[in-house]
C-alpha cells in the first residue's frame, strides 16, 4: 500500500509539471508597437497547430483584425 501511494504521488507530480506548461521569464514589448496601423495594408500571419478548429478560429480572428 505504501509503495502504491508513493507511485501515485510521483505520477501526480509529473502530470502537474507537464500540464503546467511553459512560463515566460521575461517579456519585452517594443514601445513603437502602439503606433503601428495596418489598416488597408497587406500583412502576413502564420498559425500552426494540429487542432483543425483552433486553426480555423485563429485564421478567422486574423481576418477580422
Amino acid at each position: 500500500m505504501n509503495r502504491t501511494f508513493v507511485s501515485a504521488i510521483v505520477a501526480l507530480m509529473l502530470a502537474s509539471s507537464v500540464l503546467a506548461g511553459p512560463k515566460f521569464i521575461a517579456v519585452w514589448k517594443s514601445p513603437d508597437v502602439a503606433r503601428l496601423n495596418f489598416a488597408g495594408k497587406k500583412v502576413a500571419a502564420l498559425a500552426i497547430t494540429d487542432d483543425q478548429s483552433l486553426q480555423m478560429s485563429a485564421e478567422e480572428a486574423l481576418t477580422r483584425n
